[in-house]
């Protein structure tokens, strides 16, 4: 619907659908490390990492079994981008959340 929106705009209609579909993939990703995060606080960035683009390489795998899906390395990449927006925003939130102590002031 959105790539025909810009189709309707003038822009070309395929290209407009693998832009959308890339940052779909993102925006998809970006809250999987805040929900490992409230499970497993204790859990690094590393390890954050690790299982969000583990994830995404499963759910890739997946796909060669499922009958009309086709899996591709640019989701892998925009959900592992995603994933890195997550834990961006979770280090941001922290660090907001962080009382501050009588040396930092």
């Amino acid at each position: 619907m959105l790539a025909r929106t810009a189709g309707a705009m003038g822009f070309d209609v395929e290209a407009a659908f693998v832009v959308l579909e890339f940052v779909a993939n993102i925006v998809l990703f970006t809250p999987f490390p805040l929900a490992v995060a409230v499970m497993a606080p204790a859990w690094p960035p590393v390890a954050l990492a690790m299982t969000g683009i583990g994830a995404s390489i499963l759910v890739e795998v997946v796909q060669f079994a499922v009958p009309g899906r086709v899996p591709t390395l640019s989701d892998v990449l925009a959900n592992s981008l995603g994933t890195l927006a997550g834990i961006a925003i979770l280090g941001a939130v922290r660090r907001v959340r962080e009382p501050i102590s009588a040396s930092d002031r």
